[in-house]
């Protein structure tokens, strides 16, 4: 850990300690990253200040595929009622956050690992060469004096799994492989995190795949391709639309391909997550479309339909990739 590193956490260490009411979220939408930073700092919050009011926020509610974490503490809400300070995590922009009431925000600290992140916060700790925001979160809580044990491990462990694409992304580094040792060693169950979040598809998910793979519209000798979450595959999987992110992951190990788009219908307008491999720099392509995220995985939202935005996106990879 960094100097710099040392005197944010210090910073924040202060702040938490003046503080009665603290306010602990992440994004919209959240995945394994958001529910294992949110609630490892949570959980670690409480254990080293106990006389604190600490709340654990979320607009959205938390994924099924990550029911076998403990969420009790985790409350789904549209506004923060009262006065007080909020620790937001893994968002890469202010409007991830996504809830109301920003007015009673007193001091608002960022801890996140994306690229593109703005630094929204008060305080910002921000560290783009972390695989996943809960790597950072591990550092705090030890800079904070926390004893992880293993219900404060699970859910960090989880985070960094999953945002590392089970230790394999490029952001995966010496560091992440120490404090996943580190966590391993407080005794949590890392056979159960393992086989609930990579052993345990359903059908209607080995559908989604069947559906996808028939649909990939490939391009530049199958270097790039193209998927759009249509009805028709919905239906013949049986899976919510909500639940369809994990597809991209999967159509980028295909061998030839080196850049990736899957495209879904968001409201009145088309979300974009894109994957890359060397060739491409996926943080670049979604910044074009005013996204952002990180060098392998990033994403954006492009107004109007998907075949309007598979138009934009062709316009845009033929002239700038």
């Amino acid at each position: 850990m960094d100097s710099i590193m040392r005197e944010k956490i210090e910073e924040l260490k202060a702040l938490v300690e003046k503080s009665e009411v603290i306010y602990i979220s992440s994004h919209v939408r959240p995945d394994g990253d958001s529910i294992g930073s949110l609630l490892g700092l949570g959980k670690g919050l409480l254990k080293q200040y106990p006389e604190k009011k600490i709340m654990l926020r979320l607009k959205d509610e938390v994924p099924s595929y990550l029911g076998f974490l403990d969420v009790s503490l985790v409350k789904q809400t549209d506004v923060y009622e009262e006065k007080g300070i909020l620790l937001a995590l893994d968002c890469g922009d202010k409007s991830r956050i996504g809830i109301d009431g920003l007015e009673n925000i007193e001091t608002l600290v960022n801890i996140d690992h994306h690229m593109t992140n703005p630094n929204f916060g008060d305080l910002n700790i921000v560290l783009s060469d972390a695989s996943s925001t809960s790597e950072i979160v591990y550092d705090i809580l030890h800079g904070l004096g926390v004893e992880i044990d293993p219900e404060i491990a699970e859910p960090i462990y989880t985070g960094i799994s999953m945002d590392s694409g089970s230790f394999k992304y490029q952001s995966t580094g010496a560091r992440t492989h120490e404090i996943a040792a580190e966590l391993i060693r407080t005794g949590f169950d890392k056979e159960k995190v393992v086989r609930k979040l990579y052993q345990s598809n359903t059908l209607s998910e080995m559908l989604l795949i069947k559906e996808s793979m028939e649909r990939i519209e490939f391009l530049r000798d199958n270097s790039i391709a193209m998927l759009l979450i249509t009805e028709e595959i919905l239906e013949n999987s049986g899976m919510d639309i909500k639940e369809v992110d994990s597809i991209v992951e999967i159509i980028r190990d295909i061998d030839t391909v080196e850049l990736v788009f899957v495209l879904k219908p968001f409201e009145d307008k088309t979300k974009v997550s894109i994957r890359s491999k060397e060739k491409y720099d996926s943080s670049e392509i979604a910044q074009n479309f005013g996204g952002g995220g990180h060098m392998r995985a990033a994403g954006c939202k492009i107004d109007g339909d998907m075949q309007q935005a598979r138009k934009l996106i062709l316009e845009a990879i033929g002239e700038g990739v």
